[in-house]
């Protein structure tokens, strides 16, 4: 996972799209991702930390201000799994 984000990185890097770097909270990491360029929103995933595979919520903060990781616990994530698979497994 991290070769591919760091590749994604670079690639963005390439076309001039801008990047911003903050620190991951779940493991003390320097991450760059997308700035996010949007003056009023902030921009908010569900992801993993390509440095230690942690799942997080992520937020890009708007006007190229920063982002922040808030760690989500295993067991949230594992439910959110449950109910993602018992809804979608019989289509």
């Amino acid at each position: 996972m991290k070769d591919a984000h760091i590749e994604h990185i670079l690639a963005l890097k390439a076309n001039n799209i801008p990047v911003v770097k903050f620190i991951a909270a779940c493991c003390g990491a320097t991450i760059e991702t997308r700035a996010n360029t949007d003056k009023t929103k902030n921009w908010d995933e569900f992801c993993q930390c390509p440095n230690c595979n942690h799942y997080v919520i992520k937020v890009t903060f708007s006007q190229q201000d920063g982002a922040y990781y808030e760690p989500i616990q295993p067991r949230f994530v594992e439910s959110v799994k449950r109910g993602y698979d018992n809804r979608y497994r019989n289509r």
